[in-house]
């Protein structure tokens, strides 16, 4: 038995080493620019999760220094960095929150040849409570999470009894690492139960937890937002879920995001604008031209209702 788990971890080992074996540095034809540029400001912070150096910032608006209403830590999603949200960390900054970002491993910023695994964010997210615990200026202040897709997964981990934070908004996040893989590979789906088993031995006990049912069972605020024209987080599989899980629960707060997609909290406008770039080959295809125009505005034009609810969750 002993040999046989053995030979099932170098499988799984080869596996995951082969699926993740790149960075998440994001488009080399998109810009990424820093939150800063929408007139707010930033301090740097860094630390190391195994051997690795992970570098963010906390952005925020000095009109409100003295009366900031709560921490809050932005979780990135799959492909780049926190730079990718840029304009939705600084709305969140102008409401008066002190707004935590970094880059996972082998994401953009920070240090490691690759990301190395989905997991492996559950353990960055580790190394940054553990840091915050040791030098948090701002320790009376409350602390809520917000993350999109793999950092909507994590923001809804974050609510588990080890960390303090006290409130959390998933935006398209998936429920499981298993639900993903199982969701997009008929190998993971036939050997789910052995790689929930391999994660749990590498990762610990949290990369293998339903963050949804975390959520659900917190006894503590949480909210779940979700495009129905999502694909990425399949939403006829995900949302029937959390309003299942969320029946009846006082603490759940869930919002649908009509004719939206995998980003929930663009307008609709924006969505088109994306899925027309997708369908000219101008974000997917590693081979066009790199002289071609984007219209940045669009990533500028968030669905103001959802980031009000956002908001309003937030202040409650």
């Amino acid at each position: 038995m002993a040999i046989k788990r053995m030979l099932t971890d170098l499988l799984f080992d080869y596996v995951f080493k082969k699926t993740f074996s790149f960075r998440s540095d994001g488009s080399p034809f998109l810009d990424y620019p820093s939150p800063v540029i929408f007139n707010i400001d930033q301090e740097p912070f860094s630390f190391y999760s195994n051997k690795w150096k992970l570098f963010g910032h906390i952005y925020f608006d000095k009109k409100y220094r003295g009366s900031y209403k709560a921490k809050v830590i932005f979780f990135h999603g799959l492909g780049a960095g926190h730079t990718a949200y840029s304009y939705e960390i600084a709305q969140i900054a102008k409401q008066g929150f002190l707004v935590y970002c970094f880059d996972y491993t082998g994401c953009m910023e920070s240090e490691g040849e690759t990301i190395i695994s989905l997991a492996n964010a559950t353990l960055d997210m580790d190394a940054f409570f553990l840091y915050l615990q040791e030098n948090d200026t701002y320790p009376n202040l409350p602390f809520y999470s917000i993350g999109h897709s793999w950092g909507g997964f994590l923001s809804f981990l974050s609510l588990d009894k080890k960390y303090n934070v006290s409130k959390a908004i998933s935006l398209a996040g998936f429920p499981s690492l298993s639900f993903i893989f199982s969701s997009s590979s008929s190998f993971a789906k036939k050997h789910e139960n052995g790689i929930r088993k391999y994660l749990q031995k590498r990762y610990g006990d949290l990369a293998i937890k339903d963050s949804f049912l975390l959520a659900s069972s917190s006894n503590k605020p949480y909210m779940y937002i979700q495009g129905d024209k999502d694909e990425t987080v399949p939403f006829n599989l995900t949302f029937p879920y959390m309003e299942k899980l969320s029946k009846g629960n006082k603490n759940a707060s869930i919002l649908v995001s009509r004719d939206r997609g995998h980003q929930p909290y663009w307008s609709v406008s924006t969505y088109k604008y994306f899925l027309s770039l997708i369908n000219e080959g101008k974000i997917l295809s590693p081979t066009h031209s790199s002289k071609i125009e984007f219209d940045y505005s669009y990533f500028k034009n968030d669905d103001m209702d959802v980031l009000k609810a956002m908001f309003d969750f937030l202040y409650k």
